[in-house]
């Protein structure tokens, strides 16, 4: 998972000395908006735990959808279609922010890690022969 990519570059990044320190702060904000986003897509299961009320997430509103329509002849109500409108807006903006986390935020940071040569990290592919 993302998470455990981040995890692993970071313990990494403080077992390199050749590496600057912003890539330091760069996999922290990487580690708070991969967070952010699964925040989004499955709600925030910390306050969850608490019994605080907390914003619809994207799963919950596919999730009635499914289970208000499982076993309905009937065509989807209004209540219905307007959550899966939400939902799919949502998603469309969690996916962009994700695709650009790690296409290109992510490759940044596994750049930098290949040129100040940095250990192996899962998901990175090593360069060839090594320059």
């Amino acid at each position: 998972s993302l998470e455990s990519r981040l995890a692993t570059i970071k313990r990494v990044l403080d077992h390199t000395p050749n590496v600057e320190a912003k890539w330091h702060d760069v996999v922290r904000r990487l580690e708070k908006e991969n967070r952010a986003i699964l925040r989004a897509l499955r709600g925030d299961t910390v306050l969850r735990r608490r019994n605080i009320n907390t914003p619809t997430s994207i799963a919950e509103r596919v999730g009635y959808i499914l289970a208000s329509g499982r076993n309905s002849l009937a065509p989807p109500t209004t209540t219905q279609r307007q959550s899966f409108e939400i939902a799919d807006a949502e998603f469309t903006q969690e996916l962009d922010k994700l695709h650009r986390l790690v296409e290109v935020d992510l490759k940044a940071l596994e750049d930098a890690l290949d040129e100040a040569g940095a250990a192996y990290t899962p998901g990175r592919l090593p360069r060839w022969p090594r320059r």
